[in-house]
């Protein structure tokens, strides 16, 4: 009797089969989890970008108005905020990856965490604004900030006082500028600021410049400052005052037909000159105006008189 060999083959048990399903599941899950993790990664990217392009055309607006759009205005429809506020904007940009284009994502409530919108703020003035979205992936609130501030107004000749006090003080004042946090003031002895120049930053509104020369001319800049630049000031001059000189003795000598006046030199400050003017009357009462001599500086002066007396 022939014998017979038989082959038996052997099968995965039951708990092979399931620790199999389980590798099966894991990986099956890891795999969704990363490519939800690309996609959100992905969707944060165009966020950034579209609220980038909108930040732009914020900026094109304040440059043409002078001022950032209120939230009423940019909450509109996106054909109506791509038409007429954000002008010649892609209306598709205003529209957050999760929702359909035509669709305005542009929100005012500075509390939302809502990662299918971009939160707009800004004053009722709309000197400034803030743009932001969540990111999708960390729940991470990246804001933008408006570029400029309001336009700080050029400071003009007009709205700056200026008064001699003395021969060693001059005092200077301005109106306040919408949008300055502070002034930056110049004083210069020529009208270009290249000689003597000195600089100084104040808050307030006034200044008083102690300690000049008698008899100088100073010129004077008041330019306002914010956080985002400088405006401008138109010079403005004025000259310290000059001390009373001295009173002067006169003395006279004639002849038949001449006299002489005579008189003693002045004592003026340090850096000033005197210079004398005369007028004279042969009546009670003074009936001609100052006359500067030829030499202004001498210290007598002689008259041809045509009779005795």
């Amino acid at each position: 009797m022939a014998s017979r060999i038989m082959k038996q083959t052997s099968a995965f048990t039951l708990v092979e089969v399931v620790i199999v399903i389980v590798i099966i599941g894991i990986i099956s899950t890891i795999g969704v989890f990363s490519y939800s993790g690309v996609q959100s990664d992905s969707r944060d990217t165009q966020r950034s970008s579209r609220v980038s392009v909108i930040s732009e055309a914020l900026e094109k607006y304040y440059w043409q108005n002078g001022n950032y759009p209120s939230c009423e205005e940019l909450t509109q429809d996106a054909s109506v905020v791509s038409s007429d506020v954000l002008k010649g904007i892609d209306a598709t940009v205003l529209a957050t990856p999760s929702n359909p284009n035509g669709t305005n994502s542009i929100v005012c409530d500075n509390n939302s965490n809502n990662v299918d919108a971009f939160i707009y703020s800004t004053p009722t003035d709309g000197s400034e604004y803030t743009l932001s979205y969540i990111k999708e992936s960390t729940k991470e609130v990246v804001p933008l900030a408006s570029r400029y501030s309001k336009l700080i107004v050029n400071l003009g000749v007009s709205v700056i006082s200026i008064d001699s006090v003395s021969d060693t003080q001059i005092n200077i004042s301005w109106s306040a500028v919408e949008g300055a946090t502070e002034y930056k003031v110049e004083r210069s002895t020529s009208s270009d600021f290249n000689s003597n120049l000195v600089e100084t930053s104040t808050s307030d509104l006034s200044m008083s410049n102690t300690g000049l020369s008698v008899g100088t001319m100073y010129y004077f800049h008041v330019i306002p400052k914010s956080t985002n630049g400088m405006g401008s000031s138109v010079a403005k001059e004025a000259t310290t005052t000059i001390p009373a000189p001295s009173s002067l003795a006169v003395t006279t000598s004639s002849s038949t037909s001449t006299t002489t006046w005579s008189w003693t030199t002045v004592t003026c400050s340090a850096g000033t000159t005197a210079s004398y003017q005369y007028r004279y009357t042969t009546s009670s009462g003074y009936d001609s105006t100052w006359v500067t001599p030829t030499s202004p500086t001498a210290t007598s002066i002689s008259f041809t008189t045509s009779t005795e007396g």
